[in-house]
């Protein structure tokens, strides 16, 4: 176990120098890189589950309590996925509000 910590810092010291900040406008963009990099995944996430909610209440359309744990699980990836594009949307007009038009090229994922 400390001999894999001990690698494991030394391999990751290098990463965490180099991407040190210099500005806040470089924070702002190390911190916009890795959410535009998470967001389809994440989002890609609940959508499986909300699918998952969907093939639960259609194969299980005799049982009601099936039925009722099918439609408790698509509620919550809609809201889920209502939520993660909503703050995704408003994680880009503050970008575009203190920085301007164009923003910083993150993932390019729908933009």
């Amino acid at each position: 176990m400390k001999k894999t910590l001990i690698i494991l810092s030394l391999v990751i010291t290098p990463a965490i120098s180099y991407a040190a900040v210099g500005t806040f406008k470089d924070l702002i963009e190390l911190f916009t890189g890795l959410l535009y990099s998470l967001i389809p995944l994440i989002i890609s996430l609940a959508l499986v589950y909300f699918l998952f909610g969907v093939a639960q209440f259609i194969m299980h359309a005799g049982d009601s309590v099936k039925r009722e744990e099918g439609k408790t699980i698509m509620m919550w990836g809609i809201i889920a996925l209502f939520v993660m594009v909503s703050i995704w949307g408003l994680v880009r007009v503050l970008q575009n509000t203190i920085f301007g038009g164009g923003g910083f090229g993150g993932g390019g994922f729908l933009f």
